[in-house]
């Protein structure tokens, strides 16, 4: 299949890489930043574009990358009716591109992309949408070339699932982080983390997440619950969020 990849940033990066290690074609790599635009084209054994005008109309597929605010102002600058165009965002409707062309939808990589992902790109579910069956037939078909693992999903089941992703991801990273900055305050070694933070993630393949938890608020064990509190006195905004995490295990356990 013949693709014209609009964007140059993260998402367009792996996914321009998944689709031409797949055999697909890159024809052209569309965007305003001439430098990244040239840079990945060159990658993908493409035609750097910047201007909208200048997009090959003779593609299958057109797969607008960029970040979700600026789906909006992308699609506007694009008229093709008779071609398949897709967006790449978990969060926003399909209905942003009804006014570029007749067939459109969206292949959502639920995936933490990085420009630096090169041979070893991590396995992508993609999620995938369109405004009438024959289009939802085509990205599907098209999806699962690049993928094993393909679901459809209507607008409000994909606000749902990248909302579950916001939990599951963005928050987990955000809490290494704050780990860290503790780590190096008070010169413990992060990185001595790192096999206990894969095996917590590894379980998630065989069980429950509730079936698993551990710690010494699951078992309601105050007295070192107590002691971290007072290891986290130098360290206010983390100690409430401990106080705050421990409780909701406490009072949540699922009820088993």
């Amino acid at each position: 299949m013949q693709v014209v990849i609009i964007g140059s940033g993260n998402t367009a990066t792996v996914f321009g890489k998944l689709v031409l290690q797949k055999g697909h074609r890159i024809v052209q790599v569309v965007g305003r930043n001439s430098l990244a635009v040239s840079q990945l084209a060159t990658q993908l054994n493409a035609t750097p574009v910047n201007s909208y005008s200048e997009i090959n109309l003779g593609a299958d597929l057109y797969i607008i990358a960029v970040s979700d605010n600026a789906i909006a102002e992308v699609a506007q600058k694009l008229d093709l009716k008779q071609k398949t165009i897709v967006h790449t965002a978990g969060s926003v409707p399909k209905s942003v591109l009804k006014e570029v062309s007749n067939s459109y939808g969206v292949i959502w990589p639920l995936q933490t992309l990085r420009k630096e992902m090169d041979q070893k790109i991590p396995e992508i579910p993609l999620i995938v949408d369109g405004n009438n069956e024959e289009t939802i037939k085509m990205i599907s078909s098209f999806a699962l070339s690049l993928s094993q693992n393909v679901k459809y999903a209507n607008d409000l089941e994909r606000e749902k699932i990248h909302l579950a992703a916001v939990i599951a991801s963005n928050f987990t990273n955000h809490l290494l982080a704050l780990t860290n900055d503790f780590c190096e305050k008070e010169n413990v070694d992060f990185k001595m983390l790192i096999p206990l933070i894969i095996e917590t993630a590894e379980r998630m393949k065989y069980y429950m997440p509730a079936d698993v938890q551990t710690g010494p608020a699951v078992r309601s064990d105050t007295v070192t619950i107590e002691k971290h509190l007072q290891l986290l006195e130098p360290h206010p905004y983390l100690k409430r969020l401990y106080l705050r995490m421990s409780n909701s295990i406490m009072q949540t356990n699922f009820k088993k």
